[in-house]
C-alpha cells in the first residue's frame, strides 16, 4: 500500500486549525473502515500534535507549512506528518513521560505536560527526526488481533 496525502496547506495561529484536521482525519478513518478503537486512539493522539503545531511549532513564524498522508493496512493505519515549524527540543519526544501528580489536591494538577506521554502510551508507534527543515513524525496504530480481517 502506498501513502496518500489526504491535507497540504499553509497555517498560522488559529485555535480551530487543530480541530479541522482532526475532522479530516477522522474522515479518513471511517473511510477506511478503522475499528472505533484505534480511531479514538489516533484522534486522541493527532489532536495533540496537531495542537502542538500551532502551540509551539509557530513560535515567532507568521505560519507553518504541514502535510499529512495516511497508510492503511488491513493491521495498521499509519500517519506521516512533514511540517516546518520550530525544532522539537531534541529529546521532548522521547523522555516524554507523565508528570507527577499529587491526586489528592486537584489544584496541583500541571497544566501541560501529559500531551506527548499519552501519544506514547496509546501509539503502537511514535517517532520524531528533524530532517532539513522538516519535523517528520510518524505514528502507527494498530488494529486489535480480534478485529482483523
Amino acid at each position: 500500500m502506498k501513502w496518500t496525502r489526504i491535507y497540504s496547506a499553509q497555517i498560522g495561529a488559529n485555535a480551530n486549525f487543530a480541530n479541522g484536521l482532526r475532522d479530516i482525519v477522522i474522515r479518513c478513518l471511517a473511510d477506511n473502515e478503522t475499528p472505533p478503537l484505534v480511531t479514538q486512539d489516533a484522534e486522541l493522539c493527532l489532536a495533540e500534535v496537531f495542537n502542538n503545531f500551532v502551540e509551539h511549532g509557530l513560535e515567532e513564524r507568521p505560519y507553518i507549512e504541514i502535510s499529512i498522508f495516511v497508510k492503511t493496512t488491513p493491521t495498521a493505519r499509519r500517519f506521516l506528518l512533514l511540517d516546518t515549524g520550530r525544532q522539537v527540543p531534541c529529546d521532548a519526544y522521547r523522555m516524554a513521560c507523565m508528570p507527577e501528580i499529587d491526586h489528592q489536591v486537584p489544584a496541583d494538577f500541571p497544566e501541560g505536560g501529559f500531551g506527548l506521554a499519552l501519544v506514547k502510551m496509546l501509539a503502537e508507534r511514535f517517532l520524531y527526526r528533524r530532517v532539513g527543515g522538516l519535523n517528520v513524525t510518524f505514528l502507527e496504530f494498530c488494529t486489535p488481533k480480534n478485529e482483523q480481517t
